[in-house]
Parts: C-alpha cells; sequence; structure tokens
C-alpha cells in the first residue's frame, strides 16, 4: 500500500504480542502523578530510563524487574530504536488525557536539541505505544485536519500502534467519562532509518484497512 508517512496520524504496527502484561501491571510503581498539576491529565507513571537532560539519551535504571527488563528487550527486538530517550507505563484513569501532541512546539517548553526535532520529522510516525491492559479500541481520540474525532480501530493480533509524535494531536475521547485501568508502554527515541522503514511498510501492508490520515 503506497502512503505517505507524513499523512500517518495513526496506524496499528505488527509487531508480536508481548506474553507478560500482566506482569507488568503486577510491578507498576508510581514515578509521577500528572493530575497532581493538571486536571487534564489523569495519569500515573512508571519510568524506566534513568533521569537525563533536553532529551539525551538514557540508560535503564537499577533495580528493574524480570517483567520490565524482560519488556526492554522484547521491545529491542521488535522496534527499530537504536538509542532510547524514553520508555514509560502510563496508568491512565478516570477523565484520561485532554486532545494535545506528544512531541510539539505547540506544548510549553518544548525545546529538544534541533537534530533531534530533525530526527523526529524524518522519521514520523514515530511514536510508538503497546496497550498493556485496557480497552484497545475506544478510549482514544484522533483530531484529523478538518477537526474530525476519529476513534481508531485496533486489529485483534497486534497491541501496538503508532502516532505522528510530532503532529498528532489525540487524547480521551469525549464520550469516554469513566476510563478505567487503562495502561499504555511509550517508547520514544532515535531509530535505525531502513529498520523503521520497513517495519511501517509492512504495517501498512497488514493494517491497510485500520489507518488514521490528516
Amino acid at each position: 500500500m503506497k502512503v505517505n508517512f507524513k499523512d500517518i496520524l495513526w496506524m496499528p504496527v505488527d509487531i508480536p504480542k508481548f506474553d507478560r502484561c500482566q506482569e507488568l501491571i503486577d510491578d507498576f510503581n508510581v514515578d509521577f502523578n500528572g493530575s497532581i498539576k493538571n486536571s487534564d491529565y489523569d495519569v500515573r507513571g512508571q519510568l524506566f530510563l534513568k533521569k537525563s537532560e533536553n532529551h539525551s539519551i538514557a540508560k535503564p535504571k537499577d533495580g528493574l524487574t524480570s517483567s520490565q527488563l524482560a519488556v526492554m528487550e522484547y521491545c529491542k527486538k521488535h522496534l527499530p530504536f537504536t538509542d532510547l530517550i524514553n520508555f514509560k507505563i502510563h496508568h491512565i484513569e478516570n477523565r484520561g488525557m485532554k486532545m494535545h501532541y506528544d512531541f510539539s512546539p505547540k506544548n510549553n517548553n518544548f525545546s529538544p536539541p534541533p537534530e533531534l526535532w530533525n530526527h523526529v520529522l524524518d522519521h514520523e510516525p514515530m511514536g510508538f505505544r503497546m496497550v498493556v491492559h485496557g480497552a484497545k479500541s475506544g478510549d482514544i481520540g484522533i483530531e484529523t485536519s478538518n477537526g474530525e474525532v476519529v476513534i481508531p480501530v485496533m486489529p485483534e493480533d497486534t497491541d501496538w500502534y503508532s502516532i505522528s509524535h510530532s503532529g498528532t494531536l489525540h487524547g480521551t475521547p469525549p464520550h469516554v467519562v469513566n476510563l478505567e485501568d487503562r495502561y499504555v508502554l511509550f517508547v520514544n527515541g532515535w531509530v535505525n532509518t531502513e529498520q523503521h522503514k520497513e517495519l511501517i511498510n509492512r504495517s501498512l501492508d497488514k493494517y491497510s484497512d485500520f489507518i488514521v490520515k490528516k
């Protein structure tokens, strides 16, 4: 399927399922609570990487559990990242998250290194996510260029999707008023260009009927 990568807002990704998701939930510990500072961000998160400055490359934290180390190895095998900047799980509940961009100049205090910003723009869609627990479809909305909010449908044979890290406006749909136990794994960093292209093209061929475009 011939699609301009720049037109993709959301798409499923052809990655086999991780078989220890319940262990990730059991091992989840809160490193930050987004709702304390922002009532539109009902999220608790766990970080897997050591703290770094200004979106720099980071290494895994000490003391990660067996399931956490396993999911990092699994991602290393199946995702095209060469270096990691962010690797975390969000536990999203109740109000969820208002519509937002993940990595964009439209966000406050946005000042990544120019080389990273250019890398992201050159490799969209590269906002890789795995639904660890919760509804695979219905709990996320994607706003298209005409202002319509589309509710994507996830195929049953994958738990992964990717969005435009810099250009997809997304969040909890207005009709969802009591989000329950949604856990999502986020992976961001620097990618290998050819591996990324191969994964996206393979996923486009397999899931052409599911893609949300601008």
